[in-house]
């Protein structure tokens, strides 16, 4: 059972990353976290934190979980695993970003993304620069 909803959030990153969503009607939400621009104004805390879960597995980067190396598709479908799990209190992006992608919650070592060069950052850094990036 666990197995096949891994399966299914992984598809659904892929599905998210690889098109566009309509989300209201006249408003249409690229899912591509690699386009520059403003933000909409009417943009929701959710979708905002869809369009980091897409910058994740579109990323290319390696991420480290407790010791582990992971590409960025793995690490996008266990941070949408996690983000379900705690949904009823994330709110914001900086929830998401805090509560979801910034560490383990069993061994508290926080998650690592390897950056082109080979250097490594935390990965609550660099989704905050991602999502100000993002806004701005």
């Amino acid at each position: 059972m666990r197995t096949r909803y891994y399966c299914l959030s992984g598809a659904l990153a892929l599905l998210i990353s690889a098109v566009s969503v309509n989300l209201k009607p006249g408003l249409a939400f690229s899912a591509s976290p690699l386009t520059s621009g403003k933000v909409a104004a009417s943009e929701s805390g959710a979708e905002t934190i869809e369009y980091l879960l897409a910058h994740v597995a579109q990323s290319g980067h390696t991420f480290v979980r407790n010791g582990q190396e992971h590409d960025s598709r793995a690490a996008a479908a266990h941070l949408r695993h996690k983000y379900e799990h705690l949904k009823a209190d994330i709110v914001t992006p900086e929830d998401f970003i805090e509560k979801v992608a910034s560490g383990s919650l069993l061994s508290g070592r926080p998650y690592l993304v390897r950056l082109p060069g080979g250097r490594e950052a935390p990965v609550e850094t660099w989704l905050r620069d991602v999502l100000k990036d993002h806004r701005h």
